[in-house]
């Protein structure tokens, strides 16, 4: 049984990097990834998506405060995130 489950999880996390791949997620650092992933999720009820509810994300919660605004900055620099209001809540959508 234990070999099936890890069998599964290879094929899953192979499939997992093809679609990274395929999305142009590949170059990414994991806490990037975690945090445009985050804004993807966020984003699909509301185009916008504040910089809380990206800390506040399951998926980017658990990265130090310091790791996640220069991931933050990373992606608005490849144009992956765009800033769309420069206020104290600071807004992004997907690039």
């Amino acid at each position: 049984m234990e070999k099936n489950k890890l069998a599964y999880l290879t094929r899953l996390r192979t499939l997992v990097a093809e679609m990274e791949a395929d999305l142009g997620l590949s170059d990414l650092k994991e806490s990037e990834k975690k945090i445009y992933l985050a804004a993807a999720d966020c984003s699909q009820s509301d185009k916008i998506v504040e910089t809380r509810q990206l800390l506040e994300h399951a998926l980017s919660q658990d990265i130090a405060r310091p790791t996640f605004y220069r991931a933050l900055k990373n992606l608005e620099t490849e144009g992956k995130l765009v800033r769309v209001d420069a206020k104290r809540n600071v807004l992004f959508r997907l690039g």
